[in-house]
């Protein structure tokens, strides 16, 4: 084979009149391949006006096109989550391996600002022996004067995208309130017992948000609830 030879020089040149007697010869070409219609333009020759089937098939189209980016976006969040849910099944194997309360929220807050965008982290927590010997500036001993402003989202168990008063951020947040535009507040508690807060906070007004799906953070602070009983004093268990 001469190596100046194109690999495509036999390769036989499709035209219009290819094209035509194609067809003419599987005139069952188009019931053979339907989805095809949905790409080609068919005008209708109806001159200025648009024929009723003419505009049926621009609207299925338009249709078409919506399903398709709604399918593009599920399968971008289903792929989210699944590296969401093998990131948070790696962060339970470390903080299982904790030995100390200063440990355990020292992975946390690494694992929510990397993984939940958190620019804030505040953790309150009801039995004030929990805190003894903590070097983190980040958890104290839940205020009872506040309590009261939790005592909904305590009950209920669930996360909740909260709209609380700057005071209430103060609390959480402490000088970083200030440039806290969003957060979500997690329970940390079981059937049994309430063991204190954790709140969340993004400068990002969008982040946490009535409509966000909830579920890893309230997977992450039924975790965290079951590490910190390990913590716990005789009393308290």
């Amino acid at each position: 084979m001469n190596s100046e030879q194109s690999p495509n020089k036999n390769a036989i040149e499709i035209d219009d009149r290819h094209v035509l007697d194609y067809l003419r010869h599987h005139p069952d070409f188009f019931r053979r391949h339907m989805d095809l219609l949905a790409e080609l333009d068919l005008p209708h020759d109806s001159g200025a006006a648009v024929s009723l089937i003419e505009r049926q098939v621009q609207i299925l189209r338009q249709q078409r096109q919506e399903l398709k980016e709604r399918l593009d976006q599920l399968m971008e969040m289903a792929r989210e989550n699944e590296a969401l849910s093998e990131d948070m099944h790696q962060f339970m194997l470390v903080l299982m391996d904790a030995e100390t309360l200063d440990d355990v929220f020292g992975i946390a807050d690494d694992y929510l600002r990397s993984e939940f965008d958190a620019d804030a982290i505040g953790i309150r927590l009801v039995n004030g022996s929990l805190i003894n010997n903590l070097h983190s500036d980040e958890v104290t001993v839940l205020d009872d004067n506040i309590l009261p402003a939790f005592e909904k989202m305590l009950m209920a168990g669930n996360p909740s995208c909260s709209d609380l008063s700057r005071e209430h951020l103060y609390y959480l947040f402490g000088e970083r309130a200030i440039d806290i535009a969003s957060n979500v507040v997690i329970p940390l508690r079981d059937d049994e017992m309430i063991y204190g807060i954790l709140a969340i906070g993004s400068t990002d007004p969008e982040r946490y948000n009535a409509t966000m799906g909830t579920i890893f953070l309230r997977r992450f602070g039924e975790f965290l609830t079951r590490i910190l009983k390990q913590f716990l004093g005789p009393e308290m268990k």
